[in-house]
């Protein structure tokens, strides 16, 4: 019963220190969209800003090795089915490419009436070897 007594209280104790995630602190706020990377342990956070979410349908994020060219979609947003916060929202790409080379993330906007827009690559630096 001890024993139980002393998990039950250290289980408290961890949960009433648990902090809760802070908002991201966008580099650029004077775009559509605003958009800012970050490496995480394996994974990459995505972080968006924008006071148009309520007139898209879809936001996806794609990726690429090269800044040019060879996008591949590696996260689709169906606004309606996500919850936003105000104009912030946050999600992570769990596969990332290899972190010894430069990729690049670059957003596209479907809007509800369908037009569609494709804002700049921003780059996410390779890790030193």
């Amino acid at each position: 019963m001890a024993g139980f007594l002393l998990m039950f209280g250290l289980s408290l104790t961890g949960k009433a220190t648990t902090m809760p995630a802070e908002k991201h602190e966008f580099k650029n706020v004077d775009r559509e969209v605003n958009f800012d990377l970050e490496r995480k342990q394996g994974e990459i956070a995505l972080y968006l800003q924008s006071q148009f979410f309520n007139s898209y349908d879809e936001i996806l994020i794609e990726k690429s090795e090269s800044e040019s060219g060879n996008f591949s979609v590696c996260k689709t947003i169906e606004v309606s089915q996500v919850k936003i916060t105000g104009n912030y929202y946050q999600t992570i790409d769990k596969y990332p490419l290899n972190v010894h080379k430069d990729s690049y993330y670059r957003i596209k906007t479907v809007g509800k009436d369908g037009s569609m827009k494709t804002f700049p690559p921003v780059l996410l630096s390779a890790l030193t070897r």
